[in-house]
């Protein structure tokens, strides 16, 4: 057993896996997608290492990109001395600056446990799945509206943006680059699903996806402003993602903080039920 590089004729290999953990790696297996269509990414920017089993099936995989950021598929983690010794090897090959691990709890701390350098922070989540394909409803609300937004609204919307990620997403001892919040929420209204809540066109709620893979999309950046909150947007947002996503036969995964309770209560409310630990490990 060892660890390979993967190359097109292993894609399909390596999506099988994939596709049998979706859930925990949507944003894994949204790089393996362009414009629909199977495709290994260029191995200039970023690499696929997987491993076979004793039947020779691939059984574990890990996306590894130029600036040191790691996806990893890994559903079995009893392995040979060898197998371990080796995947180490190749980690530490790799670019540090700016890392990141993202992925289930047991991923990401096996991979924190192989890398020469512990992380400077790390964030763990529970790691929510929405599995049916009936959509959920919300009460009708007459003093705001929902819409899905488009690149249009990357101005309007920006405010919003950084309200959500000084709150939810600033690591300590980081401060906001407004322009490159900018940049990547333009990107996202460009390719995921989001929407929008507002009053007299004054965006006041926001919620959408965040990776969008074979059959799962990832929701994220769900956030309401404080004035506006515990009042159902939020749950009206989530409806409409549910009611979208089920009409594409798409299934929903996301990540929560533990201590987020009235999120978790809607997902709940939304049919999400927790399936496992999440967890990202930043490195300086």
């Amino acid at each position: 057993m060892r660890w390979y590089t993967a190359r097109e004729k292993e894609l399909h290999e390596v999506c099988a896996l994939l596709r049998s953990r979706e859930w925990a790696c949507v944003a894994f297996s949204e790089r393996l997608l362009r414009e629909g269509r199977l495709q290994l990414p260029p191995r200039v920017r970023e690499r696929i290492i997987y491993y076979r089993d004793e039947d020779q099936r691939v059984a574990g995989a890990i996306l590894q990109t130029i600036s040191g950021v790691l996806l990893p598929c890994l559903p079995r983690q009893q392995w040979q001395p060898r197998l371990t010794t080796q995947l180490a090897e190749r980690l530490r090959r790799g670019s540090l600056s700016n890392a990141m691990i993202m992925g289930a709890g047991a991923d990401v701390r096996l991979l924190e446990s192989l890398l020469p350098r512990r992380p400077t922070h790390t964030v763990d989540y529970l790691l929510m799945v929405r599995e049916r394909l009936q959509p959920e409803t919300a009460a009708a609300a007459d003093w705001f509206q929902i819409r899905r937004a488009d690149q249009t609204d990357s101005e309007r919307l920006a405010p919003l943006q950084l309200c959500y990620e000084i709150e939810e997403v600033l690591l300590p001892g980081r401060t906001i680059n407004s322009a490159a919040t900018l940049r990547g929420l333009r990107a996202r209204l460009r390719t995921q699903q989001t929407y929008l809540a507002h009053i007299d066109g004054e965006p006041i709620a926001m919620a959408g996806t965040n990776a969008r893979g074979f059959s799962y999309d990832q929701v994220g950046g769900v956030f309401t402003l404080k004035e506006y909150r515990n009042r159902g947007v939020s749950r009206a947002l989530m409806a409409e993602l549910t009611r979208t996503s089920c009409e594409a036969q798409r299934r929903l995964s996301l990540f929560v903080k533990p201590s987020n309770q009235a999120a978790i209560h809607i997902y709940k409310q939304m049919g999400f039920v927790t399936r496992d630990s999440f967890r990202i490990s930043y490195y300086n």
